[in-house]
């Protein structure tokens, strides 16, 4: 199924589809998960599972372990990389630049490899956590998306984390949702 950018509540242009995709990678409830776009399993998601669902694509079963989007099990779609005009896996800068690593927290600093080149998707599958992969986006912006405009980059870098109450208020309704499977959760 192709993306359908008629559906209203489909981004409506890059910085709008870049800033939805740093909001989903900032909600503590996006679930996440490693070498796979998205799994049956636990129904988490990497990172560019997640641009996929902004995209609104529906996953498709691939497997009894995997879901796949327009047929990509570990990349974007040919079509959602070109409209953000980025590399399938999310390529970023060098890993020798260290700007990149003043974003990464000692647990997610996972530049140990003698390779020049690193990906969303690589960070993603050695254990950079959605936030930190939010800000890196934030922050590389101009590294990842080519010809970025002063402008769609400041609407991304609009895009602030939710604050710890919201985050503790989301994760006790899912908690209750859960207990409760039917009735609304009480605020």
């Amino acid at each position: 199924m192709k993306w359908n950018r008629h559906d209203p509540d489909a981004p409506t242009d890059r910085a709008d589809f870049i800033a939805r995709w740093v909001e989903r990678l900032f909600d503590p409830l996006t679930k996440q998960t490693r070498n796979k776009l998205k799994s049956r399993k636990t129904g988490g998601m990497c990172c560019l599972g997640v641009a996929c669902e902004v995209a609104k694509i529906e996953p498709v079963k691939e497997t009894d372990y995997t879901f796949t989007f327009d047929g990509m099990e570990s990349e974007l779609p040919h079509y959602v990389a070109t409209f953000l005009k980025m590399d399938s896996e999310g390529r970023l800068c060098s890993r020798r630049d260290n700007v990149n690593r003043n974003y990464l927290s000692e647990k997610d600093r996972l530049f140990n490899t003698s390779e020049d080149h690193t990906s969303l998707a690589e960070l993603n599958d050695r254990g950079a956590t959605f936030r930190t992969i939010a800000k890196i986006i934030q922050q590389k912006a101009h590294l990842l998306f080519q010809d970025l405009t002063q402008a769609e980059h400041e609407y991304i870098m609009g895009v602030q984390p939710p604050a710890w109450e919201t985050v503790l208020e989301k994760r006790r309704s899912a908690k209750a949702s859960r207990q409760n499977p039917g009735k609304e959760a009480s605020a």
